[in-house]
């Protein structure tokens, strides 16, 4: 533990919450006793962390690490969810980082066991699963591969690799990551009964599919809209067929869609004109690609091949996505759109469509706003068309 961190630190980070780290780092004559760029590192974590981690920065004794592990670490509320997924006793983390997915992995763990090859993560770790009462939580330094073999069989290997390369390149591939999940698969078998991967949103679903093997389950996690992770769960149990679960959490609800790429193959697909109801999927569903079997589940059909927009004269409020009340079809000309949006304010949406939104917006002096929205489509007749809406859901 760094001597830094004292009852007079904490006092201090929580006293200057709301102060301009810029500016407080400046002012070190004034608060000699103080270490002035940790406490700055404290303040600017818990800014950032505040709506992704509320009961870390709730507690005033947690320690918050250095700007690029708190980026890469997973949400509570996806952390939460990760943990409901699996059934298990004993848990190891074997790429623990900020101790995120362990703290919370560990709330349902009679034993539970972080290894991370990051000393100062390590030791922030440590302070933290002391001050959030999880003193439980077996922490180890050093590698995840070198550390396996003399480690006993869990219930749950949970594995998150570093996404970074030495210049700090975001990496997508499974097998370029740090550790290499996929050389690494056949030691994590003989270690543990289930392995759930974390892998980076912009992975290839499919290509993770045929490097993982047999792979039970698929998880695509968003968090309003924004695709955050790629889950996959591995066990005992042989599956070529794995299903896949897409979630959105919104500030009203989880969006949960279930499918498999079999049936998304076989499910049949109708096209028509636009009708009275519009639907925009979420990007957890976009990202599983279950383009065909939205139609099949909901009893929609689809404006064009490519759109990835759906309609519908009945209302299916269940959908996973947005929901839009089609109000008229309007050409793309700026005496029409001066005459329906006089203060220019329109939010734009363009799927597929020639041109796109920040274009479309700058060419007819339109800007994001009020309670319309248009959205930019091309048709089953090839015609690109401007739909004016109402947003429902």
């Amino acid at each position: 533990m760094k001597s830094s961190w004292i009852a007079e630190f904490f006092d201090f980070v929580q006293a200057h919450l709301k102060e301009d780290p810029h500016k407080l780092i400046l002012q070190g004559k004034k608060y000699p006793n103080i270490d002035l760029k940790e406490a700055v590192v404290q303040i600017t974590g818990r800014k950032k962390g505040g709506v992704k981690l509320p009961e870390w920065t709730a507690n005033p004794m947690v320690i918050f690490p250095p700007a690029i592990s708190l980026e890469q670490c997973s949400s509570q509320q996806t952390a939460e969810y990760k943990a409901a997924i699996c059934s298990y006793e004993s848990v190891l983390d074997l790429t623990g980082g900020f101790g995120i997915d362990t703290f919370y992995f560990s709330k349902k763990a009679s034993k539970a066991t972080y290894v991370e090859r990051q000393e100062v993560l390590v030791e922030i770790a440590k302070h933290n699963f002391e001050a959030l009462g999880a003193s439980h939580i077996e922490v180890i330094h050093g590698e995840s591969e070198a550390i396996l073999a003399n480690l006993p069989v869990y219930d749950l290997l949970y594995i998150d690799p570093a996404r970074r390369d030495d210049i700090n390149r975001k990496l997508y591939k499974l097998e370029d990551c740090s550790p290499n999940v996929v050389a690494l698969l056949p030691r994590m078998k003989e270690k543990a009964k289930q392995i759930l991967i974390k892998a980076s949103p912009m992975t290839d679903l499919q290509q993770a599919l045929v490097e993982l093997g047999q792979v039970t389950k698929v998880f695509v996690l968003a968090v309003q809209n924004d695709c955050k992770e790629l889950l996959f769960l591995i066990d005992q149990k042989t599956n070529n067929n794995p299903s896949i679960t897409t979630i959105n959490f919104t500030k009203e609800e989880a969006q949960e869609f279930t499918f498999s790429l079999a049936d998304e193959s076989e499910a049949e697909v109708g096209y028509s004109f636009p009708k009275k109801y519009l639907y925009e999927p979420n990007v957890a569903v976009l990202k599983a690609g279950a383009f065909r079997m939205l139609c099949q589940k909901f009893g929609l059909a689809k404006l064009h091949q490519n759109s990835h927009l759906y309609t519908s004269d009945e209302l299916n409020k269940n959908f996973p996505g947005r929901l839009f009340k089609v109000k008229e079809i309007l050409k793309a000309n700026k005496k029409i759109f001066k005459q329906y949006y006089p203060d220019g304010k329109v939010n734009v949406i363009m799927r597929n469509y020639p041109v796109k939104a920040n274009q479309f917006k700058t060419q007819y002096r339109l800007q994001d706003g009020g309670e319309t929205y248009l959205i930019g489509t091309t048709l089953q007749d090839g015609r690109a068309t401007l739909l004016a809406c109402e947003r429902l859901k």
